[in-house]
C-alpha cells in the first residue's frame, strides 16, 4: 500500500518537479545540522548549504531563525528533522521524500486495523482502507517534507489505540508504547500540545473506566510518564534555544486572523474547491453521516475525537499564513484528514448487507474519480497544486477547469464567502448529512433497545 505514495514522490523528484520549497529547506537544514554537526544550532548548516547548495543554496535564513548567546536556532520545530536526519545524511532529499511517502503509506494499514476492530471481515477491511486512503490529500502530500501529515498519521494511530482500549483493553506494554507515541506530537509542532492533551485525557478516561484502585494508577503512570518526560525535555530545549519553554512563538507573535477570517479558512479546509478535504476525497462526506453512529457506539471516543480535531484545526484556521501559504492545497488539513476514516468505517459497519454493497460501489466510483483527478495533478508535479490565493475564480488555484469554478464552493474571498451561493449550498449539504446521521443513530438505538 505504501508504494503509491513513494512512487509519486520518487517520480516528482527524479523529473525535477519537486524542488524544496516553502519551509521544506528549513526542516532539512535542521536535519543537516543534526547529522553533520551533531547539534541543533543551524548557523553552520545554513552557511554550508549556501556554498554547496545540497538543499536550497542561499536562502532567507534570517527570517527563519533566532540568534542568541548559544547560537542560531531555527524557529521551525525539530521533531521531524531529528527523525529524518539519518536518512538525509545517507540518501539526501530523495531519501527523505521516500521516507515521508512510507509514513503516509501507514494510513491504509491503520485504516484496516480500525475496520477490523469494528468487526469487518478481512476483505471488506482491505477494500475500505484502500478506497479511503487512495486520495489526493495522502498521495500528493506523501512526499512533502512537512510535519502535518506525520501528525495526522500519529493522531489516527492514537485514535485506533483508543478504540482498541475502549473495546477490549490493552496490555501494559502497549499502553506504554501509546504514551511514547503521544509524546512525539509536541516535537513535531508546539501547537500539537493541544491535541496531545485531548487525546491523552481521552485515553486516561477510558483506562480509568476499565480499572480501579492501584491498578489504574500504575497503568496511567505507564501512559503519562513518557509524555511528561518528553514535555520536560522539549521545554528545556526551548529554554536553551529561545529563552522560553514555548519556543520562539512568544517572540515572533503573528497578528493572526479575525474570527470572520478564521471561520472562512475553517470552512474552506472542508469545502473549498481546492483546499477542502471533502472535495479532495468526497468519500469522507460519508464520515459526516457516521458522526452520530460514532457518538452512539463510542461516546467517549467521539467526544475525545471531536475535541482533538478542533484542537488541531482551529489554530490552523487562525494562522495568518492562509491555508499553509506556499505549499500543496489542503496542507493545514493534513493533520486531521486521516481521522475521517474513522466515521466512514462506522457508517459501513452500521449498514445492512445490501447497504454495504452500495457503499462499496460508491467507493469504487470514488477510486475511479481519484484516478481521473490523478491524471490532472500528477504530471505537473506539486506545483500544480500550490496555493494561489485570489478572489478572481479564474486566477485562484482549483482542482477544476475554469468553467466549473463558478459553480463550486470557493472560500478565498473574505467579504463574500458567507453569501456566495455555492458555499451556502455546500454548508447546507454538510449540515444535512450530519443531521441525517444523528437521525440514523437514534433510530438504530431504538431498534437495539
Amino acid at each position: 500500500m505504501q508504494r503509491r505514495e513513494i512512487a509519486i514522490a520518487l517520480q516528482w523528484e527524479q523529473r525535477g518537479l519537486s524542488p524544496t520549497t516553502g519551509d521544506e529547506p528549513h526542516y532539512l537544514i535542521i536535519a543537516d545540522a543534526v547529522s553533520h554537526d551533531g547539534r541543533l544550532a543551524v548557523g553552520g548548516a545554513y552557511g554550508r548549504d549556501a556554498f554547496i547548495g545540497k538543499i536550497a543554496g542561499p536562502i532567507d535564513w534570517w527570517n527563519h531563525t533566532v540568534s542568541g548567546p548559544r547560537g542560531v536556532f531555527s524557529v521551525h520545530d525539530i521533531g521531524l528533522p531529528i527523525v529524518v536526519a539519518p536518512v538525509f545524511a545517507r540518501f539526501g532529499v530523495s531519501g527523505v521524500r521516500i521516507l515521508m511517502g512510507a509514513i503516509a503509506g501507514l494510513i491504509p494499514l491503520i485504516g484496516f486495523r480500525i475496520a477490523r476492530l469494528r468487526g469487518l471481515g478481512f476483505n471488506e477491511a482491505i477494500a475500505l482502507s484502500v478506497c479511503t486512503s487512495f486520495s489526493l490529500p495522502f498521495l500528493a502530500a506523501g512526499g512533502q517534507i512537512y510535519p502535518d501529515l506525520v501528525t495526522g498519521v500519529i493522531l489516527l494511530a492514537l485514535t485506533t489505540m483508543t478504540l482498541a482500549l475502549t473495546d477490549r483493553g490493552m496490555p501494559i506494554w502497549t499502553l506504554a508504547l501509546t504514551g511514547v507515541v503521544l509524546a512525539v506530537l509536541p516535537w513535531l509542532h508546539i501547537k500539537n500540545v493541544l491535541p496531545a492533551l485531548t487525546l491523552g485525557a481521552t485515553l486516561a478516561f477510558v483506562e480509568y473506566s476499565r480499572a480501579w484502585g492501584g491498578a489504574v494508577v500504575r497503568r496511567l503512570a505507564w501512559l503519562a510518564t513518557p509524555a511528561i518526560a518528553s514535555g520536560l525535555l522539549l521545554s528545556w530545549y526551548n529554554h536553551v534555544a529561545f529563552g522560553h519553554i514555548l519556543g520562539p512563538y512568544t517572540e515572533q507573535t503573528a497578528a493572526g486572523a479575525t474570527g470572520r477570517q478564521a471561520a472562512m479558512i475553517f470552512l474552506g479546509l472542508h469545502l473549498d474547491q481546492a483546499q477542502g478535504v471533502f472535495v479532495q476525497q468526497p468519500l469522507f462526506l460519508l464520515g459526516l453521516l457516521g458522526l452520530g453512529l460514532l457518538a452512539r457506539r463510542s461516546p467517549t471516543l467521539a467526544v475525545g475525537l471531536c475535541f482533538t480535531y478542533l484542537a488541531a484545526i482551529v489554530p490552523n484556521s487562525f494562522h495568518p499564513c492562509w491555508y499553509g501559504c506556499h505549499s500543496i492545497s489542503g496542507r493545514f488539513m493534513w493533520s486531521v484528514a486521516p481521522l475521517w476514516i474513522v466515521p466512514v468505517v462506522f457508517v459501513y459497519a452500521g449498514l445492512a448487507p445490501r447497504g454495504r454493497r452500495v457503499m462499496l460501489i460508491m467507493c469504487s466510483i470514488g477510486v475511479v474519480s481519484q484516478i481521473l483527478l490523478l491524471q490532472r495533478w500528477r504530471p505537473g508535479g506539486p506545483g500544480r497544486l500550490y496555493l494561489v490565493f485570489a478572489k478572481d475564480l479564474l486566477k485562484r488555484d482549483s482542482l477544476f477547469d475554469a468553467g466549473w469554478r463558478p459553480w463550486l464552493p470557493s472560500f478565498y474571498d473574505f467579504d463574500r464567502y458567507a453569501t456566495y451561493a455555492p458555499n451556502l449550498i455546500a454548508m447546507a449539504v454538510a449540515a444535512a448529512l450530519i443531521a441525517l446521521g444523528l437521525v440514523w443513530a437514534r433510530g438504530a438505538a431504538r431498534e437495539n433497545s
